[in-house]
């Protein structure tokens, strides 16, 4: 419930405090929040790097891009810094934290009017620069997903030498993906890195873009020019009578991530960040990592907890939404090591299944763009008796959900799949054109163009050429 009298929250951030390799992040707030679990975190980045020759400018918008999403809850708030940095990185922040208070992603703020206040430092440091031997234009985040490795395949086939590392971030969870990025690297002409950090104990949740941010000192040091990470395009709702997806709701990590790379560009920074998989949905790059990355499918990690010995788990809704998408493509999921008997005889329940109403809130679910392929892979199963109708409709959270997929096989003997759930996206194909050669580009299209099918124009006004520009440009980004 919003409070149009909150208090005002007052942060004093303290200058990063650093130990060669290691730097550690500190904040006062007055009050207390319930959304920071600690006032610091720390990363840790590979020996080698030495961050007192690392700007430290880069290491002040590491800090204030890791509580963007937390001031956005907490306004009104007072923003003091212990040391001046670039005005220009301010008012970046000024500007786009209203963006981020106004989507209300966790629909948690305090108030319903945003409020922020920065009061530069007045110590001044040394601006350290440190020219590397050994640059490497690209980078590529791998977190251990299906996005990722799609992403390795797809940067090998546009640039199959260009020299790379791969950086993976080690957050002190049960699984670490380093084992297969050093198993991997090889094959794929990846120099592997490792960073560590403990934000996933500082702050809840933990946005995606985040992860990314915390690699800028690895791209300087490198003088890295692309840094590519794994971002699709998500369509949050579906109009059914056109078969159309349109998105539910402003972007706001496509924003950040757009916006970042032109201050970049303002700092004089010389690094970017960019994304390969755009132009796909979830279930595209699933599909793409089956038909033309086998190699690396074995390597796929998407279940949360699990272990270099058993990488799925069986028991939660990720690891079903995976075997969904693979019966749906007539791919066995038992060949990558899950164990479908196990999975549906968990109590993971398909609350993906949303052509149904919820009756404890009596409003329609949101129909996203895997749900028709998850409806079909369920079907499917009923349909070749790999698990009985009985057994599946218990998992459904409601009787009336459970009725509805019954109608739903019975109507469908003949199914297959819409064609534009195996479509792309080319619209979003000019997010990454700046800087790239003809040829990488046009090895990317014919990828897609063999894989999937282009759909004839933007499924949304929201999705063509220009749109994120002129956003930016509103908002004076």
């Amino acid at each position: 419930m919003w409070s149009k009298r909150a208090k005002k929250v007052k942060l004093y951030l303290h200058e990063p405090y650093i130990e060669k390799n290691k730097v550690l992040f500190r904040w006062d707030c007055n009050p207390n929040v319930e959304c920071f679990l600690k006032n610091e975190f720390h990363i840790i980045y590979p020996e080698h790097i030495d961050l007192l020759n690392i700007n430290r400018d880069i290491l002040w918008f590491i800090f204030l891009a890791s509580l963007n999403q937390y001031i956005a809850i907490i306004a009104p708030v007072e923003i003091k810094l212990a040391e001046r940095i670039n005005p220009a990185i301010l008012k970046f922040w000024t500007r786009v934290l209203p963006i981020h208070h106004s989507v209300n992603v966790y629909g948690k703020n305090r108030s319903s009017k945003f409020k922020l206040k920065f009061i530069n430092g007045n110590k001044l440091y040394s601006k350290n620069s440190h020219k590397n031997k050994e640059n490497k234009d690209h980078c590529l985040l791998f977190g251990g997903g299906k996005d990722a490795l799609v992403q390795i395949g797809l940067f090998r086939d546009m640039f199959p030498k260009a020299p790379a590392i791969a950086i993976t971030i080690d957050d002190y969870q049960i699984f670490s993906q380093w084992s297969n990025l050093k198993a991997l690297a090889p094959e794929y002409n990846l120099l592997p890195l490792r960073l560590a950090t403990d934000l996933k104990q500082t702050f809840r949740p933990v946005g995606v873009l985040l992860w990314v941010i915390l690699t800028l000192p690895v791209l300087e040091w490198y003088s890295t020019k692309n840094c590519f990470w794994a971002l699709e395009f998500n369509f949050n709702k579906l109009i059914m009578a056109k078969r159309r997806p349109v998105p539910q709701k402003l972007q706001a990590t496509q924003l950040l991530l757009t916006s970042s790379n032109r201050l970049f560009r303002e700092l004089n920074w010389k690094f970017r960040l960019i994304s390969l998989v755009t132009p796909l949905t979830t279930f595209g790059t699933q599909r793409l990592l089956v038909e033309r990355y086998p190699n690396l499918l074995r390597y796929q990690q998407s279940c949360p907890r699990g272990s270099a010995d058993s990488p799925w788990c069986n028991n939660c809704a990720k690891c079903l939404t995976i075997a969904l998408f693979l019966i749906s493509m007539n791919f066995d999921p038992a060949n990558i090591g899950m164990n479908m008997k196990q999975l549906f005889e968990s109590d993971t329940p398909l609350k993906f299944v949303v052509s149904d109403r919820d009756i404890t809130k009596g409003k329609k679910l949101i129909t996203d763009i895997e749900s028709e392929a998850a409806e079909y892979a369920l079907a499917r199963i009923v349909k070749d008796n790999l698990i009985d109708e009985t057994t599946l409709s218990e998992k459904f959270k409601s009787r009336q959900a459970a009725n509805h997929f019954a109608q739903f096989v019975n109507q469908n003997s003949n199914m297959h799949l819409s064609e534009w759930i195996n479509g792309y996206q080319s619209c979003t194909l000019p997010f990454i054109e700046e800087d790239f050669s003809p040829a990488p580009l046009r090895k990317l299209q014919d990828i897609l163009d063999k894989h999937f099918d282009e759909f004839p124009e933007p499924p949304n006004t929201q999705y063509d050429t220009g749109y994120w520009d002129r956003i930016i440009n509103l908002c004076n980004l």
